[in-house]
């Protein structure tokens, strides 16, 4: 299940923002967003019964 979940996040998520990512890296509200991003799926991955 994991895995097919991280694959899709990689491809639409993380690919298009690398380049943000690598500018913007240093700035605290683009961890804050990437936080907010992942969060749900984290969540879903680490507690999938509740």
């Amino acid at each position: 299940m994991t895995i097919l979940v991280t694959v899709p996040f990689a491809m639409f998520y993380l690919a298009p923002r690398i380049p943000f990512l690598v500018e913007d890296y240093k700035k605290r509200s683009t961890w804050i967003q990437i936080f907010l991003v992942v969060a749900p799926l984290a969540y879903r991955l680490i507690m999938p019964d509740i």
